[in-house]
């Protein structure tokens, strides 16, 4: 792992050191003004921008690490920056953990491929800036409780999948469609249930009912209600091509169904009894369903399962591994073009050469027609690996039995 964890961050340095100045996204942009807003003794939640639409971790981490960007005397910028390149070598760390404790092989190679060279993860963190590294960090330690807890039917285990559930809940609501796996607890005493049930609410609760306290209407409709951006990619975006962008709200209610319908199936399987490859296998696949068919799309979304994936690779047969070349190579192709010419995502390309031609590709790409059309091919690798992990997951899950 010392190789890994070495290699990666030797490259994310380089990378620092030649992207442009310029090259920074939208949304590294919105966290230095979360930070202004702070130091103005303003509540960030209530600004006009709506920078912040999930539950208040992120932003008191922002707080930190701006007064430890004052107290170095660094831009805010580069410190966020370094904090998730950090962030995302300890979330590689874990992925190896994972990898051993599923496999008992050697991480190096998938690892090196997956996260230390691997132009998404490196561009997530040195360009986009966004902190859904830290998403994946907390579910990387809720599927590693959760192995523990079906390996040795530990009930520590199985709370600690539970409270690192919340977490990241607290982070990102995200990590709560992942709930349906902790149902393999359910024979634990009374008491546990009760305690994994705090464990997995509480915090959230917690930090939402502050934001309540401050601004209850900006809570409903812009944390609760937040549902990201349609009509860019996918489905939504084919929408809004067909000139049907009427039916992106029934969409997005069928998504929501069909949605907690597939939790409550995985509910009912995981209540049966699950191997610890069927549970990462099935938590691969509920956070790849996400961005493939979900009614809002985010290049950053992909980080939350992006270090399940070289785990997925060693556990995989060769369908399931010929899946991922083929997802991978389309997904860094596109990522590239995004990162490189989009000025929402920081566009290093455009402002290392600026020229006539890619001002032109850069506004076309500003565009929903363009940026739907642009990311056909990625929309279609989405549906081939959730496609994938799913059948992987039926043939991994156990047969119907009883709980230890």
């Amino acid at each position: 792992m010392t190789i890994v964890v070495v290699t990666g961050l030797v490259v994310r340095a380089i990378v620092l050191a030649v992207l442009p100045a310029e090259a920074t996204s939208y949304d590294l942009r919105a966290w230095v003004g979360v930070a202004h807003l702070l130091e103005q003794g303003q509540n960030p939640y209530n600004s006009p921008q709506h920078w912040l639409s999930w539950p208040p971790a992120w932003m008191q981490i922002v707080f930190g690490l701006d007064h430890l960007a004052r107290t170095l005397d660094l831009p805010l910028a580069i410190v966020i920056r370094i904090f998730l390149i950090l962030a995302d070598a300890l979330g590689a760390l874990l992925a190896g953990r994972l990898i051993q404790r599923l496999a008992s092989l050697s991480v190096l190679g998938p690892l090196l491929i997956g996260w230390s060279l691997n132009p998404i993860a490196i561009l997530l963190v040195c360009q986009h800036g966004n902190f859904d590294g830290l998403v994946a960090i907390c579910i990387l330690l809720m599927l590693l409780a959760l192995v523990d807890f079906l390996d040795d039917a530990d009930p520590v285990a199985w709370l600690a999948a539970c409270g690192w559930l919340g977490i990241g809940v607290v982070v990102k609501t995200i990590p709560v469609a992942l709930a349906p796996l902790l149902v393999t607890g359910r024979r634990l005493s009374r008491r546990a249930l009760a305690l994994g049930g705090a464990l997995v609410a509480g915090p959230a609760l917690y930090g939402l009912s502050i934001l309540y306290a401050l601004g209850p209407e900006r809570l409903r409709s812009h944390v609760l209600g937040y549902r990201s951006m349609p009509g860019w990619f996918g489905i939504t975006g084919l929408l809004v091509l067909a000139g049907r962008s009427d039916w992106i709200p029934a969409y997005r209610t069928l998504f929501a169904l069909a949605f907690a319908s597939g939790m409550g199936w995985l509910a009912l399987r995981a209540s049966r009894g699950l191997t610890p490859r069927a549970g990462v296998f099935a938590a691969a696949a509920t956070l790849t369903a996400i961005p493939a068919l979900g009614p809002g799309y985010g290049a950053q979304y992909i980080a939350w399962s992006l270090l399940l994936l070289p785990a997925i690779w060693v556990i995989g047969d060769r369908r399931t591994r010929a899946v991922l070349l083929v997802f991978g190579a389309i997904a860094v192709l596109t990522d590239l073009v995004d990162y490189g010419l989009m000025s929402s995502h920081g566009a290093f390309l455009l402002h290392a050469s600026p020229t006539p031609a890619l001002a032109r590709i850069s506004e076309r790409l500003a565009t929903m027609k363009w940026s739907t059309l642009e990311r056909l091919p990625l929309f279609g690798a989405y549906l081939l690996l959730l496609a994938a992990l799913a059948r992987a997951t039926r043939d991994e899950l156990a047969p119907a039995r009883s709980l230890r």
